[in-house]
């Protein structure tokens, strides 16, 4: 897959605790190419990945967000990237 490039939203810019650089590399690593939407989720210790539809993908050991986050999949021409945004700027 060519290039990635990650955007981020108002939402997203004002969050405290946001960790887009690990969850930009886990993008890369396992879901690129293969997932459109992810949602990254915190709960009991863990943040969890899915699809979505409540498919958990992965889970990790930390919090990568101080609330729920969507990474969204688009293209334009050559240009491929992923929107990371809060829920409710959809």
């Amino acid at each position: 897959m060519k290039t990635i490039r990650f955007c981020q939203t108002p939402g997203i810019q004002a969050l405290k605790n946001a960790h887009l650089d690990i969850a930009a590399s886990i993008i890369i690593q396992h879901f690129a190419g293969k997932e459109s939407f992810l949602v990254f989720s915190y709960l009991e210790g863990k943040t969890y990945i899915t699809d979505g539809n409540n498919i958990t993908l992965a889970t990790f050991a930390h919090r990568l967000f101080s609330q729920d986050v969507w990474a969204v999949y688009g293209e334009e021409g050559e240009i491929k990237y992923y929107t990371f945004l809060i829920p409710s700027e959809y």
